[in-house]
């Protein structure tokens, strides 16, 4: 619904999440938002002044209001540099219109991290599942928590959430699905999976402004940080080395301890947890969550936290790895890390040392966040450092680079100056969470800060580098989702392939000549409308439309593994390669109108061409790929100062996911599925030729079942002739070749991912298959699924 002030100066919106908006049309700006609906707005009328405003919903609740008098725009002050927090210290967010956030000081400090094996026994014999307490993950370990930050005194709730919605016009994950990953079924009155029309709005249950948001996916909980972050510097109540982020896991727990070391932050003693929090077992009167901070001072922890424990889990910045990162963000492993258990766990679960893995992209009515401020480094800190010579602020910049990211190693930083000024810097992000120091390097004009293949880095926050002259930044296998810092920069080069980027608009009007977002969240091209874009890597990404590309000046364009099924913008491009997933009857028309082609999926133009008037389809042929050779040479005297700095902690064990590929890749090759190439096994006299991939097994007779299990068969002889069994699972690579095969359908969490294996999954075990669809695969392979 919309209307119209007489004067033509205000318009009032009103939307299917129950909210009115009041906003100025001369600047674009909302002046107020109001949430007290229930129910869809359809109804919105102004009175002949202008000053009130009615509304109506489908539920029949008709709403008058107020309209506030226009701010008058004055320009932010900004303020002194907010001193270090101290414990029970609160300061108070403004998300706008009438609504705040409070956060409360967390001191640093050291703690005991994790559990006794007294207690992860104890948990396993009380209903915690085993996979949550095995291995490294709670093992205890002496943590420190070097700077203070400051953490939401509760967790995010529906109200501000509608606010960020209000402002930004965002849409969750679970909107944009069209369904909750995990929510509340209403009527069965169970937990479920792929509830249609579940969302923050709708998780299954009654909720009220004041109860913690859920149905939010990790990379929702980002954007809202992004935006709280933004919002709060461009007001001048943060610097802009500061920024509002998602917790590590160690702060986390830090907090929720508050100093204490017992199962729960009161101690050991389940039953003094009644009237505390909001879990399993203890009748609240709520169907679903409880509002926040509900129990009042009982249920605030020795740092004034409440439900730090219960109602929801609460999402951290860390991906989730086989032991938790002991001082910053973990770096192994696609998903993250939840903590803090909730309203239908255990109390076994919901323990302050418990520790969960979830996929960033899901949704689930149980699980919500709190946000967490970083000190970052002072203005005063950037203004010392930008008073001396050039060398001398990157050895600064680099001793601070490791004070705040104890994961950092100073060995892998190279750079370079031009006239007295440090213009270039690289090092590794691998355990990096925090880059506000590269502040003080006000003539950066390259920077190159990225994880790898093997350790993806956790740098999340780009905000730092808002203001910077970057003209090249290569930032990719990194947890970055948002490249709003990047807006208005005079970028030629960007790499953020192998991130959580899904929105490319902050690039708009960018004089970008290279880009490559190639493995991330991207759907869309039309920010890159008008660019004077020579290469672009859009491979593995949702992209379908190629229309923002028409008429501009590409020499090489990847866009295999992406949902393309119209080249005809291609048409008269000046391109010399070209990657995609070729279709003879669909492409060749297209493909053989471009003369300028040299290259086609790596093999020489005639020479594709050739293959393909035979009927053959060349595969893509990716070059190897060679180091990179942009980063300037160390002289020795920098390398000897580096060195004098703290080393990096060594890698922990490997986890039971690295194991498995190593072992399962076969000295990196897993056979593929229709490979007709065997070895020799000795079988007494004979010798049987065994099918790459599979073992042998001799017949005989064993006995099965068991007697003193209700649920197993009754023991009983069986005789077994020699057959060939797979040596692993069935692998995602394999499973997809029979998918590209067959077309059969795909796994869901593979379908969710615009058809890619989720990276690093590849030699994992497909799972999420129906028995007929593993018999399908097993009859394509010219094999069948083993007998019980």
């Amino acid at each position: 619904a919309l209307a119209f002030s007489p004067d033509g100066q205000w318009l009032a919106t009103g939307d299917s999440r129950n909210m009115v908006g009041l906003w100025d049309l001369k600047t674009g700006r909302q002046l107020q938002a109001f949430t007290e609906h229930r129910a869809h707005v359809k109804y919105l009328s102004f009175s002949c002044d202008g000053q009130l405003l009615a509304s109506a919903s489908d539920d029949g609740t008709v709403g008058l209001w107020r309209r506030a008098a226009a701010p008058k725009p004055e320009p932010p002050t900004p303020k002194p540099e907010p001193p270090a927090p101290k414990a029970g210290e609160v300061r108070t967010l403004d998300l706008g219109g009438g609504v705040t956030m409070e956060v409360v000081g967390i001191p640093p400090g050291e703690f005991l991290m994790g559990s006794t094996k007294e207690e992860q026994a104890w948990a396993a014999r009380n209903g915690c599942p085993e996979t949550l307490v095995k291995g490294e993950g709670e093992a205890p370990r002496k943590t420190r928590i070097k700077d203070g930050f400051w953490l939401g005194r509760t967790e995010v709730t529906v109200g501000q959430w509608k606010q960020f919605v209000a402002a930004t016009g965002y849409k969750t994950d679970a909107e944009e699905k069209g369904f909750a990953d995990y929510a509340y079924d209403r009527q069965r009155k169970v937990m479920a999976f792929n509830v249609t029309g579940g969302s923050w709005i709708n998780p299954g249950f009654d909720q009220q402004d004041k109860h913690p948001v859920g149905c939010v996916s990790w990379n929702d909980a980002m954007a809202f940080c992004q935006w709280l972050t933004e919002r709060e510097q461009k007001a001048g109540r943060l610097s802009a080395g500061q920024a509002i982020r998602l917790p590590t896991e160690a702060e986390w727990e830090y907090a929720c301890r508050a100093g204490t070391t017992g199962k729960w932050w009161w101690g050991d003693v389940e039953k003094e947890g009644e009237g505390r929090l909001n879990w399993k077992g203890t009748e609240d009167g709520f169907e679903g969550t409880s509002p926040v901070d509900h129990y009042g001072e009982r249920g605030r922890n020795g740092f004034g936290l409440p439900d730090m424990l219960g109602n929801v889990w609460e999402w951290c910045l860390d991906e989730y790895g086989p032991a938790a990162a002991p001082e910053a963000a973990s770096k192994a492993g696609p998903s993250r890390v939840i903590r803090g258990g909730m309203l239908d766990n255990f109390p076994s679960i919901v323990r302050c040392a418990t520790r969960s893995p979830y996929d960033p992209t899901h949704s689930h009515s149980g699980i919500g966040f709190r946000v967490a401020v970083a000190v970052g480094v002072s203005d005063a800190f950037v203004k010392e450092v930008a008073a001396l010579p050039a060398q001398e602020q990157v050895k600064r910049v680099v001793a601070k680079l490791k004070e705040l990211n104890p994961g950092f190693d100073p060995a892998t930083v190279k750079r370079n100056f031009e006239n007295r000024v440090a213009t270039f810097l690289q090092f590794s992000a691998v355990g990096v969470t925090d880059i506000s120091p590269i502040r003080a390097l006000s003539g950066l004009g390259t920077l190159n800060c990225s994880g790898s293949e093997s350790q993806r880095s956790p740098l999340a926050d780009l905000t730092p580098l808002a203001g910077l002259p970057l003209t090249r930044l290569n930032c990719t296998h990194v947890q970055v989702s948002d490249l709003g810092a990047l807006k208005g920069m005079r970028l030629v080069g960007l790499n953020c392939a192998h991130s959580q980027v899904r929105d490319l608009s902050p690039l708009e009007g960018m004089p970008l000549e290279g880009l490559n977002c190639a493995a991330t969240s991207v759907s869309d091209l039309s920010p890159l409308r008008g660019m004077p874009l020579r290469s672009l890597m859009c491979y593995q990404t949702a992209v379908s439309d190629l229309e923002p590309l028409r008429g501009m000046p590409l020499t090489q364009l990847s866009i295999f593994g992406t949902k393309v099924a119209d080249l005809s913008p291609l048409k008269d491009l000046p391109l010399t390669k070209l990657h995609l997933d070729f279709k003879p009857q669909r492409d060749t028309e297209v493909v053989r109108s471009i003369k300028t082609l040299e290259d086609i999926n790596g093999w020489p133009t005639e020479e594709f061409w050739s293959q393909v008037s035979k009927g053959v389809v060349p595969k893509l042929r990716l070059p190897a790929r060679v180091p990179s050779s942009a980063a300037p040479p160390v002289d020795d005297a920098f390398v000897r100062e580096v060195a004098a700095l703290p080393p990096a902690p060594k890698p922990g064990a490997k986890s039971y996911d690295d194991v498995y590929v190593a072992t399962a890749a076969m000295a990196g090759r897993i056979p593929h599925p229709l490979s007709r190439k065997t070895y020799k096994v000795k079988h007494g006299a004979q010798t049987v030729e065994v099918p790459e991939g599979m073992v042998f097994v001799p017949g005989g007779k064993f006995l099965m079942g068991d007697n003193t299990e209700p649920a197993a068969r009754p023991a009983h002889e069986v005789d077994v002739k020699p057959f060939f069994i797979d040596k692993y699972e069935v692998t995602n690579a394999q499973y997809m070749e029979f998918v590209k095969a067959t077309g059969h359908r795909m796994p869901s969490y593979v379908k969710r991912n615009a058809g890619n294996i989720p990276e690093g999954r590849e030699n994992h075990p497909v799972t999420c298959v129906a028995w007929a669809d593993a018999a399908a695969y097993a009859t394509w392979c010219g094999k069948r699924l083993p007998t019980e």
